[in-house]
């Protein structure tokens, strides 16, 4: 039984400690960028940014339901982030503030 609890308590320990994903974007990629640059660039992550959204809500209702079911069965629900989604509304920031910065 002493073994028995031991091995739970590892596997429940290694199931605990999963990994945020990065979704830091480092402006010094883009620093070197001029103003056109920047907003071209602006605008190619803003058109992807949009189509992940889209697809992002298209998928709510879905979601939503089986949020529901989830929940009235007991299972509970875990929510997981749209990584593309984060990591473009990142770079969408980065842009942005660096075209304040440039004057643009």
């Amino acid at each position: 039984m002493r073994y028995f609890c031991i091995a739970i308590t590892i596997l429940l320990t290694g199931c605990a400690t999963t990994q945020e994903p990065n979704y830091y974007v480092s402006p010094s990629e883009y620093e070197s960028y001029s103003c056109d640059q920047l907003s071209k660039e602006m605008h190619r992550i803003s058109t992807k940014r949009q189509q992940a959204l889209a697809k992002n809500q298209g998928n709510s209702i879905f979601d939503t339901a089986l949020k529901a079911y989830s929940i009235s069965q007991g299972y509970g629900y875990s929510d997981e982030k749209n990584t593309e989604l984060e990591a473009l509304n990142n770079t969408y920031e980065v842009l942005d503030r660096l075209l304040i910065k440039e004057g643009c």
